[in-house]
């Protein structure tokens, strides 16, 4: 088996997901200022890798929860194809359709929830996702940062392997944050990296694509 695996933001899409939800929000008139500035501090803190993941999702939840559930739908939805799909990163999608075209499985693998995801991974053809979603942890641990491959490996056990019998496999992600999972592969491919990702790339020889720090 041969498993290209996939951050989600900054890496298949060139935004932060998450980031653009809260935007879409604030111009429908649907959250408070206080809400945009507690998950700016969130982002800084993922930006800084200090970030509390528990406390960001039991924030995502709290935001979910003070919607009704038809305008939290019709929201995404919207969101969706007036903010996500137009960032498509068009080097990720080459990426993807190569290894699509290889006959190598293609999963995302994100610290977003699913529900943000879905929509670009039908575009793109891609079944299998590995995502947040609240209260769902493995060994312990979110799908976040050393959290990522714990949930990778409870997902290759599921189908009878672990990363280490892979034929082949690739991680494409911008985030420091993900080394952990870079390093538990075949193939780190580091993606418009962050400063730290980029030395590190650097230093182990790990492919690098995109243009560089500072350019998003």
């Amino acid at each position: 088996m041969r498993i290209a695996f996939f951050d989600f933001d900054h890496t298949l899409v060139s935004g932060d997901s998450n980031e653009l939800w809260y935007e879409h929000l604030r111009a429908r008139g649907l959250i408070q200022a206080a809400a945009l500035a507690r998950h700016d501090g969130f982002m800084a803190d993922y930006r800084a890798g200090t970030l509390d993941f528990d406390a960001l999702q039991r924030f995502r939840a709290e935001v979910d929860a003070g919607l009704p559930a038809d305008t939290l739908e019709r929201e995404r939805r919207a969101y969706v194809h007036a903010r996500l799909l137009p960032i498509l990163s068009a080097d990720a999608v080459a990426h993807v359709r190569a290894h699509q075209a290889a006959g190598d499985r293609v999963v995302i693998v994100s610290a977003t929830r699913r529900c943000l995801i879905e929509a670009v991974a039908e575009r793109l053809g891609i079944a299998d996702l590995i995502t947040a979603e609240p209260g769902e942890l493995v060994a312990g641990q979110p799908c976040f940062a050393e959290g990522k491959v714990a949930h990778v490996q409870a997902w290759l056990a599921r189908h009878a392997r672990s990363l280490q019998d892979l034929d082949a496999s690739w991680f494409y992600s911008d985030s420091s944050n993900d080394i952990p999972l870079l390093t538990a592969v075949r193939n780190p491919v580091a993606v418009t990296p962050d400063p730290r990702l980029l030395r590190l790339a650097r230093e182990r020889g790990w492919a690098v694509v995109g243009a560089p720090p500072g350019a998003r």
